[in-house]
């Protein structure tokens, strides 16, 4: 695997990425980091989690589930609080759920 940079933000999607490679070099690259929320095998496409590589096991490897989208009426609740949002916007009032810089960068 070449030596890959990403400091922050989303690199690939786990599908574009083989995902022996990434194990095998993050093992044998203790100083090499990665935070996975984007899996190979997810419930939303393909039924199921799995991990064909002990991913967690490493110290090196922050990881989390992305399955938000499998809950039933997910959308239908993330548009009706987006839609309140705006109406709370529109009146002055205050609008929820804002994330806030310095919550994330000390």
């Amino acid at each position: 695997m070449d030596e890959a940079r990403c400091h922050s933000g989303e690199c690939s999607p786990g599908a574009i990425l083989d995902e022996e490679a990434l194990y095998t070099h993050l093992k044998s690259h203790l100083g090499f980091m990665a935070g996975i929320d984007a899996w190979w095998t997810e419930p939303f496409l393909r039924g199921a989690f799995r991990m064909e590589y002990p991913f967690l096991e490493l110290p090196n490897v922050i990881g989390s589930p992305r399955n938000s989208a499998v809950v039933s009426n997910v959308l239908l609740n993330a548009t009706r609080q987006a839609a309140e949002n705006v109406k709370h916007f529109l009146k002055g009032e205050k609008v929820l759920g804002i994330a806030r810089h310095e919550d994330y960068l000390g």
